[in-house]
Protein backbone atom coordinates (compact mmCIF):
# COMPACT_ATOMS: atom_id res chain seq x y z
CA UNK A 1 0.00 0.00 0.00
CA UNK A 2 1.12 3.55 -0.61
CA UNK A 3 0.51 6.59 1.55
CA UNK A 4 -2.60 7.67 -0.41
CA UNK A 5 -4.14 4.23 0.08
CA UNK A 6 -3.34 4.41 3.79
CA UNK A 7 -4.98 7.83 4.02
CA UNK A 8 -8.02 6.70 2.02
CA UNK A 9 -8.57 3.55 4.07
CA UNK A 10 -8.04 5.37 7.38
CA UNK A 11 -4.80 3.61 8.29
CA UNK A 12 -3.14 7.00 8.80
CA UNK A 13 -4.82 9.72 10.77
CA UNK A 14 -2.67 12.88 10.87
CA UNK A 15 -5.15 14.38 13.35
CA UNK A 16 -4.31 11.88 16.06
CA UNK A 17 -0.56 12.36 16.15
CA UNK A 18 0.61 12.38 19.76
CA UNK A 19 3.21 14.82 21.00
CA UNK A 20 6.39 13.00 21.99
CA UNK A 21 7.00 12.65 25.75
CA UNK A 22 9.12 15.49 27.10
CA UNK A 23 8.39 17.72 24.10
CA UNK A 24 7.49 21.38 24.50
CA UNK A 25 3.99 20.65 23.18
CA UNK A 26 3.45 17.85 25.72
CA UNK A 27 4.53 20.19 28.54
CA UNK A 28 2.16 22.91 27.34
CA UNK A 29 -0.69 20.39 27.08
CA UNK A 30 -0.05 19.26 30.66
CA UNK A 31 -0.05 22.88 31.85
CA UNK A 32 -3.35 23.57 30.08
CA UNK A 33 -4.91 20.48 31.68
CA UNK A 34 -3.68 21.48 35.15
CA UNK A 35 -5.10 24.98 34.79
CA UNK A 36 -8.41 23.67 33.44
CA UNK A 37 -8.71 21.32 36.43
CA UNK A 38 -8.02 24.19 38.84
CA UNK A 39 -10.52 26.41 37.06
CA UNK A 40 -13.24 23.74 37.01
CA UNK A 41 -12.81 23.20 40.74
CA UNK A 42 -13.95 26.80 41.28
CA UNK A 43 -16.94 26.74 38.91
CA UNK A 44 -20.59 26.02 39.59
CA UNK A 45 -22.29 23.19 37.69
CA UNK A 46 -23.80 25.65 35.22
CA UNK A 47 -20.44 27.35 34.66
CA UNK A 48 -18.71 23.97 34.18
CA UNK A 49 -21.30 23.03 31.56
CA UNK A 50 -20.76 26.32 29.73
CA UNK A 51 -16.97 25.88 29.92
CA UNK A 52 -17.25 22.35 28.50
CA UNK A 53 -19.43 23.61 25.65
CA UNK A 54 -16.82 26.26 24.86
CA UNK A 55 -14.09 23.59 24.91
CA UNK A 56 -16.10 21.39 22.51
CA UNK A 57 -16.64 24.30 20.12
CA UNK A 58 -12.95 25.19 20.30
CA UNK A 59 -12.02 21.56 19.53
CA UNK A 60 -14.36 21.58 16.51
CA UNK A 61 -12.84 24.84 15.31
CA UNK A 62 -9.31 23.49 15.73
CA UNK A 63 -10.22 20.32 13.87
CA UNK A 64 -11.59 22.34 10.96
CA UNK A 65 -8.45 24.49 10.85
CA UNK A 66 -6.23 21.41 10.90
CA UNK A 67 -8.24 19.86 8.07
CA UNK A 68 -7.96 23.03 6.00
CA UNK A 69 -4.22 23.23 6.66
CA UNK A 70 -3.83 19.59 5.64
CA UNK A 71 -5.76 20.23 2.42
CA UNK A 72 -3.71 23.35 1.69
CA UNK A 73 -0.46 21.48 2.26
CA UNK A 74 -1.57 18.56 0.13
CA UNK A 75 -2.62 20.85 -2.74
CA UNK A 76 0.58 22.89 -2.48
CA UNK A 77 2.71 19.77 -2.57
CA UNK A 78 0.72 18.45 -5.55
CA UNK A 79 1.33 21.69 -7.43
CA UNK A 80 5.01 21.50 -6.53
CA UNK A 81 5.26 17.93 -7.78
CA UNK A 82 3.60 18.87 -11.06
CA UNK A 83 6.17 21.63 -11.60
CA UNK A 84 9.02 19.19 -10.97
CA UNK A 85 7.79 16.65 -13.50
Amino acid sequence: MNILDDLYFGNINPNCKMAPPGSKLRKIQALVMQNEEKLCATLSSEQKELFEKCQDIRADMTSLRERESFEDGFCLNFKRMRKLS
